[in-house]
């Protein structure tokens, strides 16, 4: 088990700053332009109020890498603990949430799930659910 903090260190080190590069969408970044991002989206989470040890679930599209690194590593500078879901299920991802006590959510909204259906779309017509059964 890594030390607190040593996690960053070793990802902060000088001598791998320009060797480190994150692809995605036609996109590179460099380890300084990851780290810019990271940081912005720890900031923002801190700023929503999140607080070390708080949970955030994650329900990302799997092609979308530099939202997920970006993700996980402002979740590791703030504190913030990451649940992601893996599952393709509406269902699940409300039951996730509900049963991890996280503080909020971050979704891929044009994910494709249950064939075709966005999440988004799938997460209304789950929610509208929900409001019939209540």
């Amino acid at each position: 088990m890594l030390a607190r903090g040593t996690l960053r260190r070793l990802f902060c080190a000088e001598a791998r700053r320009s060797v480190l590069r994150v692809e995605n969408q036609n996109r590179t970044w460099s380890q300084q332009e990851l780290d810019r991002h990271a940081e912005a989206f720890s900031l923002g989470i801190q700023e929503l109020g999140f607080k070390p040890s708080d949970k955030l679930v994650t329900w990302l599209d799997p092609k979308h890498g530099s939202e997920i690194v970006t993700i996980q590593l402002g979740c590791l500078k703030s504190g913030v603990t990451l649940v992601p879901i893996m599952s393709e299920s509406p269902v699940d991802f409300f039951k996730a949430v509900s049963s991890s006590g996280a503080k909020g959510a971050i979704i891929s909204p044009n994910r494709r799930v249950n064939g075709n259906q966005k999440i988004s779309e799938s997460i209304l017509h789950e929610l509208e659910e929900l409001k019939k059964r209540n």
